[in-house]
């Protein structure tokens, strides 16, 4: 299934308001990326906000994810925004935005992601049309990468009814601990101030059709299925480095 075919898969998911679940990579390491490839999950994240990679990583890293049943995404925050294009020319399928605060702004950087007439993307012989081997054509150049919202501050919450409402923004994410530090609430899943704001996002997001989601942080099935029974059908589910401290024993 080539990349294209992907993310028409999470697109018509998210549409029916089917669940669609992703793992997320905070290691850059090739390996990691073909252990967690082996789940085949819809699509996986590498982190480039909080993660130790770079975007010279992401070459390897697309060729092996890529080459496997899941879609290949990043997540980046503001300083990289400029990098779209690059990312997507190194094969990445589609992208979540960190901290999305004010819609005018983002939707100047949507544009980077398609190319003219709706977008400024420029074309070139890259890894994602095979250095050119794949001809270009008006249908590839229509084909959209998968675009993420993540709101995680309480300017982001503000101004979430205008920027779910970007006809082709594919979902709104939520990540949780931000969400909590900006709120004074640190790491207060539970606090009623958390959940009331938490509820604000799933109203809006559903009042304007817009498919929302959340990192489940641990991997624990019952807060996944909990998400689930939210609505929220976009859903991160743990990453490598929670695994492999949990799966780890102290000797001593």
């Amino acid at each position: 299934m080539n990349y294209k075919d992907k993310i028409n898969n999470i697109r018509e998911k998210l549409n029916r308001r089917k669940v669609s679940i992703g793992s997320w990579i905070q290691i850059p390491h090739p390996d990691i990326a073909q252990i967690v490839c082996n789940f085949n999950y819809d699509w996986i994240t590498i982190d480039l906000e909080h993660g130790s990679g770079s975007i010279n990583d992401i070459p390897n890293l697309s060729r092996v994810i890529n080459n496997s049943n899941s879609s290949f995404l990043i997540r980046i925050e503001e300083g990289n925004f400029k990098n779209v294009q690059r990312f997507l020319d190194f094969g990445v399928n589609g992208i979540i935005f960190s901290k999305v605060e004010d819609v005018k702004h983002f939707e100047q950087i949507l544009r980077k992601v398609y190319y003219p007439p709706k977008g400024v993307r420029g074309y070139g012989f890259c890894i994602e049309n095979n250095y050119g081997k794949n001809k270009v054509s008006l249908k590839d150049l229509k084909s959209n990468p998968l675009t993420v919202a993540m709101i995680e501050t309480v300017k982001g919450v503000k101004n979430l009814d205008k920027i779910s409402k970007i006809k082709d923004l594919d979902a709104i994410f939520i990540g949780p601990y931000d969400l909590s530090i900006s709120l004074g609430i640190p790491g207060q899943f539970k606090n009623k101030l958390f959940e009331k704001t938490l509820n604000k996002i799933i109203t809006t997001c559903k009042k304007n059709k817009k498919p929302f989601g959340i990192h489940v942080v641990d991997s624990n099935p019952k807060e996944l299925n909990d998400r689930i029974n939210q609505g929220f059908t976009f859903i991160a589910y743990s990453m490598d480095t929670v695994c492999l401290g949990k799966n780890l024993i102290n000797p001593i």
